[in-house]
């Protein structure tokens, strides 16, 4: 009856051993070695122009609108992300250059280090110069038409996703394990994007507007 067991519990560690070899190849196979990160998974850049959105902000159950003007400033190399309300009023200034912002200005009601420091970080998301990153991993989705970008930067975990025929799709942002950031991208004819955290209250709408 033991002698039973024993081979019975090899059998079952035999079995568990070979499923786990097999699952393992499957999983290695769909990941797609790089030199480079391709381009195509990240959302606004190269900036060849400046970018106009309707902007919706949610913050601590305060909500703003206005506007958000992301352009390419060639006199200081910085791109700079200027929240605007319908009156043209300069509400926040960031400058970007070298992965890093600058706060250049902001108006009081805004002027909380939470809130800067969580906005630089969205906005890293969407400006982030992809080439830049070493190590990463690139995956092909069950789907066939999906692929996910997976990689570490400033002690964050991302996760980007580009679908075919679509273009980037998703984004995450992760530390710990309630610091998660959404942005789930619609790129069509007029593209939007929803950013929404869990943890804080904060959520950002915005909605693409064609320059003039």
């Amino acid at each position: 009856m033991n002698q039973s067991r024993t081979w019975f519990s090899l059998l079952i560690i035999s079995l568990l051993f070979s499923w786990a070899s097999i699952s393992a190849a499957h999983h290695s196979s769909k990941i797609r070695e790089a030199d480079s990160i391709p381009g195509k998974f990240a959302p606004l850049i190269p900036l060849e122009d400046a970018l106009l959105y309707k902007a919706g902000l949610n913050v601590l159950g305060d909500y703003y609108s206005g506007l958000v003007l992301i352009k390419d400033v060639k006199e200081d190399s910085a791109i700079h992300v200027v929240f605007l309300n319908e009156l043209g009023l300069t509400l926040l200034d960031l400058a970007y250059r070298k992965d890093e912002f600058e706060v250049q200005s902001v108006q009081d009601f805004l002027n909380r280090s939470s809130i800067l420091k969580t906005l630089q970080k969205d906005f890293r998301c969407l400006l982030l110069d992809l080439s830049l990153i070493e190590k990463f991993k690139v995956k092909s989705e069950d789907d066939g038409v999906t692929e996910t970008l997976k990689f570490r930067h400033k002690s964050q975990r991302y996760t980007y996703s580009y679908r075919e025929n679509t273009g980037p799709v998703h984004i995450s942002r992760r530390r710990g394990l309630f610091g998660k950031v959404e942005f789930q991208i619609d790129g069509g004819e007029t593209k939007k994007i929803n950013i929404d955290h869990r943890g804080i209250r904060l959520k950002i709408v915005l909605t693409e507007l064609k320059m003039l």
